[in-house]
């Protein structure tokens, strides 16, 4: 199977961020941390997996459909308007009617929220809604786009610790290998 992992956002739009960590911690940032440990993971299990980056949404989607991809995920952190300490649990997206990738969503959610107090569920998404483009322009088999946690919430605030970006990459990789267990 040959793995996709978008990282979210660029160097110069960093996403999400928690004003609140001493570090001033961005989507972006992590989620770049994440991905070299995600993607050695997968690759020890056997797998091709590659990290895309890019400065747009439309760069990513033709980066992406240069290779004849398995499965991409899309790293995110999900945010609520810089912050709301109240903001919490995890969220995958998916194209509007992939029920496909809707099991690889609902696997990762329920990695996700063995340590996310609230698992907010699938959610299905067109082209024009939040997240749509990458998950609708694409030509990847299995398509999500995940977000494990509110980046801006206290229960975000806690998990930011020195071993999240392990923490995380772990979770996603169970969730992955499972799904390519499960499917072949």
């Amino acid at each position: 199977m040959h793995v996709l992992l978008v990282i979210g956002h660029s160097k110069h739009s960093k996403g999400a961020k928690n004003l609140r960590h001493k570090n001033r911690l961005n989507e972006y940032d992590l989620n770049s941390k994440i991905a070299p440990l995600l993607r050695s993971s997968i690759i020890a299990a056997g797998h091709k997996c590659t990290i895309i980056t890019g400065n747009s949404v439309r760069q990513k989607v033709s980066k992406v459909n240069t290779y004849n991809a398995d499965i991409m995920v899309s790293l995110h952190l999900n945010a609520f308007k810089g912050y709301n300490k109240d903001a919490h649990g995890c969220e995958v997206l998916i194209q509007k009617g992939d029920l496909s990738s809707g099991i690889l969503a609902s696997v990762l959610l329920e990695k996700f929220s063995n340590v996310i107090s609230t698992n907010r569920g699938v959610k299905q998404r067109t082209k024009r809604k939040r997240g749509g483009l990458i998950l609708c322009a694409t030509n990847a088999t299995i398509r999500v786009l995940a977000e494990p946690l509110f980046i801006d919430g206290t229960e975000g605030l806690m998990m930011l610790d020195a071993d999240f970006t392990d923490n995380i990459a772990m979770l996603y990789a169970e969730g992955i290998l499972e799904y390519i267990e499960r499917m072949c």
